[in-house]
């Protein structure tokens, strides 16, 4: 990341203004208000340190219901792959349709994902009905 310049939001929040506006008049088009911009992000960087800390910001998504919702189902979701064992069945089952008598490693793959494509759909339609 030798040629790469600085984010212009770690310059502002450093206080580097004049390096953050020369690595915006680089990055943008030549008659863009990197002036606007630059204000826009102080007005952010302003805002972000009003969010509060970890605690403080955990408590509010999780009193959030909508977000609450979701991030329950997500981790529902994650629960039950690993406890269903789907990774490891979708780690070895090239291998084992090989062993089944499939010819080569790139059949077995091929199988396997043409397999996938059918059966997530049936499973989807089945469910929606």
């Amino acid at each position: 990341f030798m040629f790469m310049p600085e984010s212009p939001r770690w310059l502002l929040s450093k206080g580097k203004v004049e390096n953050a506006r020369e690595v915006l008049k680089y990055i943008r088009p030549v008659n863009y208000d990197v002036d606007r911009e630059i204000e826009t992000i102080q007005e952010t960087i302003n805002n972000d340190g009003e969010v509060g800390n970890f605690l403080q910001v955990s408590a509010r998504v999780l009193k959030h219901q909508p977000t609450r919702r979701a991030l329950i189902i997500g981790c529902s979701l994650m629960v039950f792959q690993q406890i269903s064992g789907i990774n490891t069945i979708m780690y070895y089952s090239a291998t084992v349709v090989q062993m089944a008598g499939i010819g080569s490693a790139s059949s077995a793959i091929g199988l396997q994902l043409s397999s996938m494509q059918c059966t997530f759909p049936l499973v989807l339609l089945e469910y929606s009905a």
